[in-house]
């Protein structure tokens, strides 16, 4: 396990996300969060009401 930190836009994402494609493409596994929209809930089927 690794922790990089620094003020943001110092390129800490894309610096990791090219170290892992070249180091280790076969092992990586790239997860994205995105933000969530405020007010808005999933339903039983996994829709937004």
């Amino acid at each position: 396990m690794l922790c990089i930190y620094g003020q943001a836009g110092n390129g800490k994402s894309f610096a990791v996300s090219a170290s892992l494609r070249e180091l280790a493409p076969t092992l990586t596994r790239r997860i994205q969060f995105r933000a969530r929209l405020m007010g808005l809930s999933a339903g039983p089927d996994g829709g937004l009401s």
